[in-house]
């Protein structure tokens, strides 16, 4: 079963993650699942803070309401799956704030 789980892993990641996970031999599932894991939770907490600045500075500009209202909700849920969640009120202040001068 091994086998199976550790071909997969190797067919979906790209090239220089499988460089990053492969620098030993007999590589393990586990193993392998361990090292993709560092890789992106180490990154978590920057990019946390990287998209929290985007989400507190995104205007309307030239965006359809429709749209800047997804994309605001896009980035409040992609924040909360960092373990950062916006609570509604924030989320409905930013998109106030955020609006252009027709509204």
């Amino acid at each position: 079963m091994d086998c199976v789980v550790i071909s997969w892993i190797f067919n979906t990641i790209s090239t220089e993650l499988l460089d990053i996970i492969h620098a030993h031999d007999g590589v393990f599932a586990r193993v392998a699942w361990l090292g993709l894991e560092q890789q992106f939770l180490g990154n978590r907490e920057s990019r946390a803070l990287l998209l929290d600045a985007e989400f507190r500075n995104l205007n309307q500009g030239d965006l359809p309401i429709d749209d800047y209202y997804r994309k605001m909700k896009r980035m409040s849920d992609a924040l909360a799956n960092l373990d950062e969640p916006v609570i509604n009120r924030t989320l409905v202040f930013n998109i106030l704030r955020g609006l252009n001068e027709r509204f």
